[in-house]
């Protein structure tokens, strides 16, 4: 008589519980017994059976001998097991269990439900210590040295194999790049700037990319017990499941693994099928990641390069000065607009105040370092922003040209007969009161066109002063 029933949830974690641990060991029980040294079969079963009174051990399961009885266990898949009852003078299957992980059980030999339930605690609790002892066996280190000697470990094909290896340069290169720059605040946002990385954990080198094709990736390179190069990749789907490629130098490929004493994925060595290895899944993982870390290599180099011309543009190489005819025209220009100034303010009423702006074509600011805006007066007409700062407890000139729209073309800010190296933002903002200042050669002062807006705003001031010096109504 077959019974059929789910079995209470006590057993059914017990059961599960097996599952999960005879399926941890079928894969190296699987290389024991596809070598073709028996000799070394032989030794290796007995070992195990010394160790956890296990016999009969074949792929798909194991049994041991309790009293008159030989209790079997197999699992066909990973989801199920099915537990028997042998008679040992007879050899007859007298009772026989097929549990499912889902708690399902179909049943022969018992007398009813209760018996089942019985026979699933009590076969479990006999499995679980041989079982626990199996597993202690396959993450020894000399028992796995020993199973190594099984069999040739599966390997990349060398076209996977040399990505990976382009794959662990441009991680050291991306390593070297991060720690070129001293500044640890400026680092840690150039390597985080990028848009698919994520923040990385302290003081690791890894490197962690977001939704690549719909998946996230973290790759290091690590050292381990053996001092070899492994590269460790992890890739997580969107329901967080999670594929580890572990490449050894040689090319032997694992899913698990203790790398060293801080990195420890998984509680045993578990290496890849060929079959697994020649899959594209494999192949396109290290692509994809490959092609990722040339771009985020790309990104920190033109973010290097924008840091260095940083560097050089707003630093001393050398200090040139302003040349005497400049500086003459700088002081007649603050003599010409000394005179204009003093005009204007000697209008009272706001009328003829923009009269008289409107005749000389200026614009004038409150309260900005006696700012004055000389409209239509660079070489293509642009507008000129002068004023005359005292920045550091110096009097200081600056300088800005204004092209379509009042976008800035041009920027100078002059102090103690030196071009200081500055950009504005606007016309309302100066050095102010930061006085470490870098400085233009006298290659770049030559070379700045400052002398020519320095001619035309005297040529403006001129025709100012010459407006002004007509008397009484001079502004209408």
């Amino acid at each position: 008589m077959v019974i059929k029933l789910d079995i209470p949830y006590s057993q059914r974690q017990s059961a599960n519980g097996i599952i999960s641990a005879f399926n941890s060991v079928k894969a190296p029980i699987q290389t024991i017994l596809n070598s073709a040294n028996k000799a070394k079969i032989k030794t290796a079963l007995g070992e195990i059976s010394a160790q956890t009174g296990m016999s009969d051990i074949v792929s798909e399961g194991v049994s041991f001998v309790n009293g008159k009885r030989r209790i079997i266990l197999t699992s066909e898949n990973p989801y199920s097991i099915r537990l028997s009852e042998q008679n040992i003078t007879t050899q007859k299957i007298e009772r026989d269990l097929y549990v499912s992980n889902s708690g399902s059980a179909q049943a022969k030999g018992f007398e009813n439900k209760t018996a089942v339930e019985n026979f699933i605690g009590e076969v479990c609790e006999m499995l679980d210590f041989p079982l626990l002892k199996l597993r202690r066996m396959f993450v020894n280190d000399n028992f796995v040295k020993f199973l190594e000697t099984f069999s040739q470990r599966a390997k990349l094909s060398t076209k996977n194999m040399e990505t990976a290896n382009e794959i662990i340069t441009l991680f050291r290169k991306i390593d070297e790049n991060i720690m070129s720059i001293d500044n640890q605040v400026s680092r840690s946002k150039i390597k985080n700037g990028y848009p698919s990385i994520k923040t990385g954990v302290k003081g690791s080198k890894q490197l962690a990319f977001t939704d690549l094709n719909g998946k996230d990736y973290t790759v290091n390179v690590l050292a381990d017990h053996k001092s070899q190069i492994n590269l460790v990749v992890r890739v997580t789907d969107k329901q967080n499941n999670t594929t580890n490629i572990i490449i050894e130098p040689d090319g032997r490929v694992l899913k698990s693994k203790k790398i060293n004493r801080k990195c420890k994925i998984g509680d045993k060595p578990e290496y890849y099928s060929q079959k697994e290895l020649d899959s594209p899944e494999i192949r396109d993982h290290l692509l994809i990641l490959k092609s990722e870390l040339e771009k985020y290599n790309e990104y920190f180099l033109q973010k290097l390069e924008g840091r260095n011309q940083f560097k050089t543009k707003y630093s001393t190489t050398s200090v040139g000065t302003i040349a005497s005819t400049a500086q003459g025209l700088i002081d007649d220009i603050y003599n010409k607009y000394g005179i204009m100034r003093k005009a204007l303010l000697s209008l009272k009423d706001a009328e003829r105040k923009n009269l008289a702006k409107q005749k000389l074509d200026v614009q004038t600011f409150s309260g900005q370092n006696q700012a004055i805006l000389y409209k239509n007066s660079g070489p293509y007409e642009e507008d000129i922003h002068l004023s005359f700062p005292v920045v550091g407890g110096k009097p200081s000139v600056k300088l800005i040209v204004l092209g379509y729209q009042g976008r800035i073309k041009d920027s100078f800010f002059i102090q103690d007969g030196k071009l200081v190296k500055f950009d504005a933002n606007n016309t309302s903002q100066s050095k102010r009161t930061d006085t470490n200042f870098n400085y233009h050669t006298q290659e770049e002062i030559d070379e700045s066109g400052l002398s020519t807006y320095l001619e035309l705003l005297q040529k403006k001031l001129t025709n100012i002063v010459a407006t002004i010096s007509k008397g009484a109504g001079w502004y209408k």
